[in-house]
């Protein structure tokens, strides 16, 4: 078993339990695109002091910016803040996290797609923003060249896991999101 391999089946629960609460919000409705970019925001915001010399470092400045303009095209706070982090995550987690959101935030982008408010639709620097599927694979090379066991191991899996709790967290900040209807 490789790094990756091990990352993927030790956060999956926590990876579903955020990709649930996001998956809810109606991307096409203001509130429901205001609330994912608030988590965003507040996220990256938080966690961008961490990432120093991390691959994702760029990536994370990038879709902070870009999460505060659309925000402030919705008519939202852009400056919203967050608890801090209780401990610097590793390297590998953060870019683990944050390079893999890119892949789901392309299927998101679909969504955000079919809006007809023209408001929400200005709202477009976050989902045109660059795949970034660089800095994932450079990510996947490094982690399937390490080990699956280990105290590093253990370590950066327990800090993916606190990353994707921290998102959750920083999800449920938002009051009353519209929710988009499962068919």
């Amino acid at each position: 078993m490789t790094l990756r391999a091990r990352l993927r089946a030790q956060t999956a629960s926590a990876h579903y339990r955020l990709d649930t609460r996001v998956s809810g919000w109606d991307l096409v409705d203001r509130h429901g695109l205001a609330a994912f970019l608030g988590m965003q925001r507040r996220a990256l915001g938080a966690l961008r002091p961490y990432a120093r010399r991390d691959l994702s470092q760029d990536m994370m400045d990038d879709l902070h910016a870009r999460a505060g303009a659309d925000l402030t095209v919705l008519g939202c706070d852009a400056s919203v803040s967050t608890r801090d982090l209780p401990v610097a995550p590793m390297s590998l987690a953060l870019d683990y996290v944050i390079a893999g959101s890119r892949l789901g935030s392309a299927l998101l982008g679909k969504r955000w797609l079919g809006a007809r408010d023209m408001q929400v639709r200005r709202a477009s620097a976050y989902f045109s923003a660059p795949s970034y599927i660089e800095v994932w694979q450079t990510f996947c090379a490094q982690a399937a060249r390490l080990p699956a066991e280990g105290l590093a191991a253990d370590r950066i899996v327990c800090d993916a896991n606190h990353i994707f709790q921290f998102y959750d967290h920083c999800a449920s900040q938002d009051p009353e999101p519209r929710l988009y209807a499962h068919v």
